[in-house]
């Protein structure tokens, strides 16, 4: 999945019967601290009680992983195969950096459900917005805030406040600061 070698996924889903809509299990070799968080939130749900029939938005899945991969060929295989693109994807899409996932997604018209400060945002994709900015993939920033974000001013003062809590000083203008921003 990482290498996007699709002929090998597709290999290996068929010798040992594979579920594409499987989970993926935690590994003491994963180092990416995005992927462990969702793996302690993947163990976490497995022991709680679950009265909801639909899936579980906090599981890593396969498709996640590949998402988060920017594994395009692998996710487009997954999508022809009936595993269901949702807006749990975004996060994942973004920590990718590949553009052509976020395409995708748009196309689908998968709409983000990202959170913000644990509270749904009211701008959905304020949140991807937010998570582009943590992670410093300012192309994908500047992408949310030039097509998606409506305020000017609304944004500038968040923008900052999200620059400066995750050190993404890309984002920092001179206009912006004043006395009330020393603050933050």
């Amino acid at each position: 999945i990482r290498n996007d070698s699709i002929e090998d996924f597709i290999a290996f889903v068929n010798k040992n019967n594979y579920s594409i809509k499987s989970e993926i299990n935690p590994s003491n070799f994963e180092t990416n601290s995005y992927l462990l968080k969702q793996q302690i939130k993947n163990t976490k749900s497995k022991f709680m009680f679950n009265f909801s029939k639909k899936d579980d938005d906090s599981k890593l899945t396969v498709i996640k992983y590949a998402t988060f991969f920017g594994s395009i060929q692998i996710l487009q295989y997954l999508k022809m195969n009936g595993v269901n693109l949702t807006s749990s994807l975004w996060p994942f899409a973004i920590h990718s950096q590949n553009a052509d996932i976020v395409h995708l997604l748009e196309e689908n018209h998968i709409i983000p459900a990202m959170t913000n400060n644990n509270r749904k945002s009211s701008n959905s994709y304020k949140g991807c917005y937010d998570e582009s900015i943590k992670c410093h993939h300012n192309d994908f920033a500047n992408y949310f805030l030039t097509n998606y974000m409506q305020k000017e001013d609304e944004s500038s003062l968040d923008c900052l406040i999200q620059s400066l809590k995750n050190y993404n000083f890309s984002f920092i203008h001179g206009e912006i600061i004043n006395e009330s921003s020393f603050f933050y």
